[in-house]
């Protein structure tokens, strides 16, 4: 008889440690699910940029991180101003990393809040965990753009028209333009041609590779 109780409690205590057991895995699984362990994959795939026009870029030394092609940036709060960049397009494709993976260079403009229209041309390599942003060249004021190409595998060439030198800016550009700059990758951003005494200029401003 006592060893008959001795096994029921014996039996009843197994059992209660299984429930507790069971009890604290489950609790266990509930502060993990609630935590950020199983969110980690979402975060991963939130922060994957799909479309270069969220990506981050550097322009004039100030980060700015583009949202649909957009970015406000408030410089002073209290007088109210601020940067706009907004994506203007003249899309280029290249695959500048040669990583098999087709890159892009592009146009954004800058008001920042006086009479200027700042034109600049970014670059944004297209990466395994999404699209990475670069340093911006300047362009010009208040320019009206024409054309973006990729030369080769790394040249960037804009077309675009300016104004003369002693023209005012209330003067409509005339005078074309093409800036032919290379795209570095470590970091991404763009340089001058190291030879250009391969390139010729047609008359119209556009630069002919030989």
């Amino acid at each position: 008889m006592e060893k008959n109780n001795i096994e029921g409690h014996t039996h009843l205590n197994n059992g209660s440690a299984i429930a507790i057991l069971l009890i604290a895995v489950l609790v266990f699984s509930v502060i993990l699910y609630k935590s950020d362990f199983f969110k980690i994959t979402k975060v991963l795939k939130q922060d994957t940029i799909t479309d270069h026009k969220n990506a981050t870029y550097t322009i004039d030394g100030v980060v700015t991180k583009l949202t649909n092609g957009r970015s406000v940036i408030v410089t002073d709060p209290v007088l109210e101003t601020s940067v706009t960049t907004q994506y203007v397009g003249k899309e280029a494709i290249g695959d500048f990393d040669k990583d098999g993976r087709m890159d892009i260079a592009f146009v954004v403009r800058q008001d920042t809040g006086g009479s200027g229209t700042f034109y600049y041309l970014v670059a944004a390599l297209n990466k395994e965990s999404g699209y990475v942003g670069g340093e911006a060249t300047f362009l010009g004021d208040r320019i009206l753009l024409e054309s973006t190409a990729v030369v080769g595998e790394d040249v960037v060439i804009v077309k675009f028209k300016d104004r003369k030198p002693t023209d005012d800016f209330t003067v409509v550009p005339s005078v074309s333009k093409s800036v032919a700059l290379v795209v570095a990758t470590d970091p991404l951003s763009f340089g001058p041609l190291e030879n250009e005494s391969n390139v010729e200029m047609d008359g119209k401003g556009t630069m002919i590779f030989n």
